[in-house]
């Protein structure tokens, strides 16, 4: 298995375990009620955000509490109105200081919560609460991952869609210089890097160990089976989709492309 599969089956099982840890229901978490998790100013202060009552949290805040304390199960006021999707108490828990970034142990953070507990089906409700509020797609996460390519993990396309709009970066790249639109062809998702490209991705863009969107694909070519018809299909015209956006001879050159070029030859594209 690839890493980009790797990632995304570790994703899915990551957030099947949430749904235990949380007893989220199939609804999305839409049951979850805050006194399950938060007693006392907590939960004081959820209903408020929840309410509306921005100047009310506001002032609670000042007397000394805090809306990135954890309540039970380690969950955050934050975190729950993620899960939930609750547009006005995300917003004035963002306004309150509440953290999107904050981890919440063997869980995530409410910022990718956003996508793990809501993309199957996909939905934007609570990523667009957050992005409303402030949030800033482009972040640089754990491990120098970015924030954008946590949207490839979970097939959370149309996220990925509106956080583009709202800002997020194409171009974006992990901290070994990976870039998007790389990490999505190793993905196996060619239909979303073809709109990736379509947005401007840079087809040349090179990590520090070599990684382009040619080597990926062309290794994709070099180990898949021509027999698996729409797959031959898929990764030659991507292929030539990236070949036809590079004019440096430099780049129209990967480690594979030799392998990939003779695989070619031997099986080409039937009409």
């Amino acid at each position: 298995m690839q890493v980009g599969k790797k990632l995304k089956v570790l994703g899915v099982l990551a957030a099947s375990l949430l749904a235990v840890i949380f007893s989220i229901t199939p609804a999305g978490g839409k049951n979850l009620e805050p006194e399950k998790y938060f007693t006392g100013k907590q939960l004081e202060a959820y209903k408020l955000a929840q309410q509306g009552e921005t100047e009310q949290l506001l002032n609670l805040v000042k007397t000394g509490v805090n809306v990135n304390t954890p309540g039970q199960q380690q969950l955050t006021l934050l975190g729950l109105a993620v899960i939930t999707a609750h547009r006005q108490a995300i917003i004035n828990l963002m306004r309150a200081g509440a953290d999107p970034n904050q981890v919440i142990p063997d869980a995530g953070s409410p910022a990718v919560f956003a996508i793990s507990m809501h993309y199957t089906p996909p939905k934007t409700a609570a990523l667009e609460a957050l992005l409303d509020a402030g949030y800033n797609p482009n972040q640089i996460l754990s491990h120098g991952t970015p924030y954008m390519f946590f949207f490839a993990d979970f097939n959370h396309w149309p996220g990925l869609k509106l956080a583009l709009r709202r800002g997020g970066d194409v171009n974006v790249r992990r901290s070994n210089g990976e870039s998007l639109l790389t990490y999505v062809i190793e993905g196996g998702d060619y239909a979303q890097a073809r709109e990736l490209v379509d947005m401007g991705a840079d087809v040349a863009a090179r990590g520090t160990r070599g990684e382009t969107p040619l080597k990926s694909i062309e290794f994709k070519i070099k180990e898949g089976s021509p027999n698996i018809r729409s797959f031959w299909k898929e990764v030659l015209s991507m292929r030539e989709l990236i070949l036809s956006k590079l004019t440096n001879p430099e780049d129209r050159r990967s480690f594979f492309t030799d392998a990939a070029e003779e695989k070619i030859r031997l099986h080409p594209l039937q009409p």
